[in-house]
């Protein structure tokens, strides 16, 4: 075979393969299918008062610039024990619980896993009264027992929430401080103006 032979057919073969090139690509076929995407958020904390703080009922009588205290433990569950007040330096200072208190303060909290939590507490408005004065107050969970809570949150005083997306028990206790006004309270009265924010985050 000579060369033109040669030549001629790899010009036929070049063509050829480009003719079928074209055939191939005339019938290409594509094919595009959308799918979407999605993120969800799980509900956030939730909180919710329980019971009010309650102290009882104590007769009280306050001499020679005493300002005895009354401390309030935190439980969970059932009553907290009548506290022994301090601060009873004048003989004529009388503190005597004569109904005992019913209760811890306390507040659920919720969160959508379990975990720890910050909590912070704010005295937002104290007793009116001038010999009565609320402060230092403290919080029990399943894990704390009477532990200051912070007014601010501090990155290491945490409640302990147990279960996800159920509400957990804090109960909050706190000390009264009673004469700092000078004086004594008014007899036969309840007070119950002071307010405490307890909150959570993570």
């Amino acid at each position: 075979m000579n060369f033109n032979k040669i030549k001629k057919l790899a010009t036929v073969s070049a063509v050829a393969l480009a003719l079928l090139s074209g055939a191939n690509q005339a019938h290409a076929q594509a094919t595009t299918a959308q799918i979407g995407a999605s993120f969800a958020t799980a509900a956030g904390l939730a909180s919710a008062a329980g019971t009010t703080m309650d102290f009882g009922t104590w007769a009280v009588n306050i001499a020679g610039g005493d300002t005895p205290t009354i401390a309030l433990t935190a439980v969970t569950a059932g009553a907290p024990p009548v506290p022994v007040p301090a601060g009873l330096v004048d003989p004529g200072t009388v503190v005597t619980n004569t109904v005992a208190p019913p209760s811890s303060g306390t507040v659920t909290v919720t969160s959508p896993f379990a975990t720890t939590l910050q909590i912070q507490a704010v005295l937002t408005a104290n007793f009116s009264d001038p010999d009565l004065s609320l402060g230092t107050l403290v919080y029990t969970d399943t894990v704390a027992t009477n532990v200051a809570i912070p007014a601010a949150f501090n990155g290491t005083t945490l409640a302990t929430v147990t279960a996800a997306a159920t509400p957990e028990t804090i109960a909050i206790g706190g000390t009264l401080t009673i004469g700092g006004g000078g004086g004594t309270p008014a007899v036969s009265t309840t007070f119950s103006d002071a307010l405490i924010d307890v909150s959570f985050t993570f």
